[in-house]
């Protein structure tokens, strides 16, 4: 039981990121007791690809939005860090640990057109003419 609550401290400290991307690769699979598991790339432009992956109650979530290949999605989530041993040379591998998913942001709509502009200016212009 000291594991598991060693384990619930250390999911609380991570620091918890916002990512936005194309989904590559989806692969739907299912664990020991039949429950689905999700796991695919994130491409993000001008950066690596991020493995991603979520579990059962995350992975309903991810799986509602009905997103597939090719198509973008923001997530919230943790990275989830790990050493290991292969022939010999220690390795390092990194995988991003869903926990919520959605729609993308929309790009932000300028607050003013620029006719909005031109007329606020020529008001000021006539104020103080």
């Amino acid at each position: 039981m000291a594991n598991e609550n060693t384990a619930t401290k250390n999911a609380d400290t991570r620091k918890r990121y916002n990512l936005q991307g194309t989904i590559k690769g989806l692969t739907v699979r299912q664990d020991k007791n039949d429950r689905d598991w999700v796991s695919f790339l994130l491409e993000r432009q001008g950066k690596r690809a991020t493995k991603c992956v979520a579990f059962v109650a995350k992975a309903e979530a991810f799986l509602a939005l009905g997103k597939t290949d090719g198509e973008t999605v923001r997530l919230f989530g943790v990275y989830n860090n790990d050493t290991y041993q292969k022939d010999g040379e220690t390795r390092q591998s990194s995988e991003f640990s869903i926990l919520w998913s959605g729609e993308p942001r929309e790009p932000k709509a300028a607050t003013e057109t620029p006719a909005a502009a031109e007329t606020v200016d020529a008001d000021a212009a006539a104020a103080l003419a």
